[in-house]
């Protein structure tokens, strides 16, 4: 029976084993929380970075976003503005090109008033010189007539020649000078005067 005793009873290191037991596993566990602890720590840690970096980039994209929209403002009122300027740029533009072509318009209009006028001057020029050369041919004839003496007129003559002959200017460049003087007198007074050759031409013009 001690025999059986003795086998049945454990030794004494195994008993401290079987006894330390529950304190490693509690030692094991402690360290086991430890490491997971440090480890949530760093997995927090790390969130939080990129968290933060999120947030930052967030606004970083939130300010970029901003100032687009202001670019994007200022262009659409720049762009506005340069439709504006260049409506209005086009509007003078059509006012001088119909102000040009109203005033061009006017100016071949009254080129050709004018050209209608110098062609009535042109013909009443050309009427005028055929009357004038009509009237320089009549007085052309007039003249050959006139150095025809009349009879009355050289009679006249030789009694003058006479009168001076008995005063005694007896040489013929008197007789000359008084035939030249009375001729001119008929000229400037007689039928063949200016009013006189008027009368004639009055009369071959009119027909009468």
């Amino acid at each position: 029976m001690e025999g059986e005793k003795e086998k049945l009873e454990p030794p004494s290191g195994a008993a401290t084993v079987v006894e330390n037991a529950p304190e490693n596993q509690t030692q094991s566990a402690q360290k086991e929380l430890l490491r997971m602890r440090e480890e949530f720590n760093q997995q927090r840690a790390r969130m939080k970075e990129l968290y933060l970096a999120k947030e930052n980039e967030c606004k970083r994209l939130a300010s970029e976003s901003a100032n687009a929209r202001k670019e994007l403002e200022e262009a659409k009122a720049q762009l506005m503005i340069m439709e504006y300027s260049r409506e209005k740029d086009a509007e003078e533009q059509r006012n001088k090109v119909e102000d040009e072509n109203r005033t061009l318009k006017q100016l071949v209009n009254e080129t050709l008033d004018e050209s209608s006028l110098m062609r009535e001057s042109v013909k009443q020029l050309n009427d005028e010189n055929v009357r004038l050369t009509e009237e320089v041919r009549l007085l052309k004839e007039e003249l050959a007539d006139s150095n025809q003496v009349s009879p009355s007129l050289a009679k006249t003559v030789q009694q003058a020649k006479k009168i001076i002959l008995k005063l005694g200017a007896a040489d013929s460049s008197s007789c000359d000078n008084l035939e030249d003087s009375m001729r001119k007198a008929l000229f400037r007074d007689g039928p063949f005067s200016n009013g006189g050759c008027g009368k004639r031409r009055k009369n071959i013009w009119t027909g009468e």
